[in-house]
């Protein structure tokens, strides 16, 4: 018989703004797939439903929505300033708790950065009976500080932390996508949070992904609109903390070496608080082009999954250049499209592959493409560059090597093994429960 699991998540079908929202669509349909009652809980906006049913492939799962006083007019739950988003996510989360505290649940899995994690004390305090399970897609606290002239005010920094830290005391276990972000932590909570009940449990990529079709057809097109002698592809939130101008100020560099033509794609989704961030990026690649005529530089928004797949097929590279990337979904994508990969030396990418030990040299040949040095923040422009021309260069070895890359993620990395873990930290805090009775018991006998 299965569990009967409540999943708490702004982001879910109509919400969904990035890699969290995918995140918790495809577990609960996989958690549905095991046989288990799934529910979720997330943020309304515009028009969508208040409940429904939302099946996917004969598995189903039950929906309900909660409003905020300004959900009628915002298009997804990150709109406006950092100070409104958490007015917003405040209200949510005061909702969704009083709906929850009369309803039954083996499992609330907590799903978000900061502010759904933190309802853990919460619910822990009025006595809920669940036990709780949180997600961190990422840490807002350690995000934050990586966005320089783009970082929040001091009080809405410390509040955060305050949030995060309620989640990490109240779990009963806490999911995380890469062990190497436990360092990461530790500087900004301390070292207590080791001994925690952590699980290291990575998102999942989709099974189009893993498996569409190439349609060389539209390949070719891509190449043809988007000409150059090199495509280059980079996805992601359009964020000042995945320091997407690193990518353009590294172009030049590799143009040096390599005296070719170079195309750069940018694309990914794009909210209006980050319209500043975006203007950086424009202004950035004009100057560019300007002096590199022949560089192109794109910048698109909010691509749809089918180009999504297109362009990871009609790229030479994909480049990842967030230093503080705590997975990167992105980087398996490219890695199930066959695309070699450029990326960071963040937690994320570490953990991937297997990369423990600091290196002083630009880059390191990974797996299936090449992984920067970004420990020097004055240097990452320049050993991107390298890195850039070196895997151009020997593109034909790499793009070979990046062929036998589907298995590999398809093995390791599809939902229904992320499923599969998921139910195993559930029924392993389900247990340990189930022995606390049962040693209850036992004591109550004398």
């Amino acid at each position: 018989m299965g569990l009967k699991v409540c999943l708490i998540s702004v982001q879910y079908v109509g919400t969904v703004t990035g890699g969290g929202g995918i995140h918790v669509v495809n577990l609960s349909k996989e958690l549905a797939k095991l046989g288990n009652d799934v529910y979720v809980l997330s943020m309304g906006v515009a028009d969508l439903s208040p409940c429904e049913t939302v099946e996917f492939d004969n598995a189903k799962v039950q929906v309900k929505r909660f409003w905020t006083s300004d959900s009628r007019t915002i298009s997804n739950p990150f709109e406006g300033t950092k100070r409104e988003e958490i007015e917003r996510l405040n209200e949510f989360c005061d909702k969704v708790l009083s709906f929850l505290m009369d309803k039954k649940f083996d499992v609330i899995h907590l799903h978000g950065h900061f502010m759904v994690p933190s309802l853990a004390k919460k619910l822990k305090e009025r006595g809920h009976s669940a036990k709780i399970v949180t997600t961190f897609h990422a840490f807002e606290s350690i995000i934050e500080l990586t966005k320089g002239e783009y970082h929040s005010e001091r009080d809405i920094f410390e509040y955060i932390v305050k949030k995060e830290k309620e989640a990490l005391l109240y779990s009963d276990a806490i999911i995380i996508a890469s062990k190497a972000l436990i360092t990461d932590l530790s500087k900004i909570h301390g070292n207590w949070i080791r001994d925690l009940n952590l699980k290291i449990i990575p998102s999942g990529v989709n099974d189009i992904i893993i498996n569409a079709e190439r349609n060389e057809s539209l390949v070719s097109e891509i190449r043809r609109e988007f000409d150059g002698d090199y495509l280059l592809f980079n996805l992601n939130r359009i964020d000042p903390s995945k320091k997407v101008e690193y990518i353009i100020r590294a172009l030049p560099h590799a143009y040096k070496l390599l005296r070719k033509r170079i195309t750069l794609v940018i694309a990914g989704k794009f909210e209006q608080r980050n319209m500043k961030y975006k203007a950086k990026l424009t202004n950035l690649a004009k100057e560019v082009i300007k002096e590199y005529p022949e560089i192109s530089i794109h910048i698109l928004e909010n691509i749809s999954e089918g180009k999504k797949i297109l362009f990871f097929d009609s790229a030479d590279a994909f480049i990842m250049s967030s230093p503080t990337e705590p997975f990167g979904i992105t980087i398996l994508e490219a890695m199930a499209r066959g695309t070699p990969i450029i990326v960071s030396d963040a937690p994320g990418p570490r953990e991937i592959f297997h990369i423990e030990e600091d290196f002083t040299s630009e880059f390191i040949e990974i797996d299936y493409g090449l992984m920067v040095n970004f420990r020097d923040e004055q240097k990452c422009t320049l050993n991107l560059g390298f890195a850039i021309a070196n895997l151009l260069k020997n593109i034909k070895g790499f793009k070979e090597r990046a062929n036998k890359m589907k298995d590999f993620v398809k093995q390791n990395y599809s939902w229904s093994a992320v499923a599969r873990k998921v139910m195993d930290v559930y029924n392993e805090i389900l247990q340990e429960r189930k022995g606390k009775k049962t040693n209850k018991s036992r004591n109550s006998r004398f």
